[in-house]
Formats: structure tokens, C-alpha cells, sequence
């Protein structure tokens, strides 16, 4: 596994292409955070089929709701090594 133990935060990962690039993180042993907007549900589903998956509302036009959740992750894994933009504002 390639990225056994790494921390990937991917936005936009509950649908679309954002969870299929989550989903090859994953299997590649990373430790995915799933982001969402505003479907918590479709997020934590996605995230259930993870091996180790952190769940996190995020809205990347907001700087302070960015801070909000690098910190999140932070006290959770104590860094991040991946950062996949894959939402946009609209």
C-alpha cells in the first residue's frame, strides 16, 4: 500500500469524482477525510466503506471554515500530507 499512513483530505469526496478519487486513496492505506457541503448522510456512507476516515462539513469559499477543519484534522491526526482540491465554488 503505497499510502500507508498518510492523511488525504479530498473536498468534495461524498459523490461524484471527489469520492472516487477518495475511494483509490483508500485503497492505497491512506487515511481519507471526507469532506461534504451539505449532505452528511451520502458523506458518512461514503466514508463507512473506508478503513480509517474522518467526516468533515466543509465549504471551501469560507477561509474561516477552511482554518476550522485543517484544525480539525490536525488534532485528530496531527498532520496532513495530501491536499486534493476537488471542489469549487459556485
Amino acid at each position: 500500500m503505497k499510502l500507508e499512513g498518510k492523511i488525504a483530505l479530498i473536498t468534495g469526496s461524498s459523490r461524484g469524482i471527489g469520492k472516487s478519487i477518495a475511494e483509490a486513496f483508500s485503497r492505497e492505506g491512506a487515511s481519507v477525510v471526507v469532506t461534504y457541503k451539505k449532505n452528511s448522510r451520502m458523506a458518512k456512507k461514503t466514508a463507512q466503506n473506508f478503513n480509517d476516515s474522518f467526516v468533515v462539513k466543509l465549504d471551501v469559499s469560507s477561509q474561516a471554515n477552511i482554518t476550522h477543519v485543517v484544525k480539525q484534522i490536525m488534532k485528530k491526526y496531527g498532520m496532513l500530507d495530501i491536499f486534493v482540491n476537488n471542489d469549487g465554488i459556485k
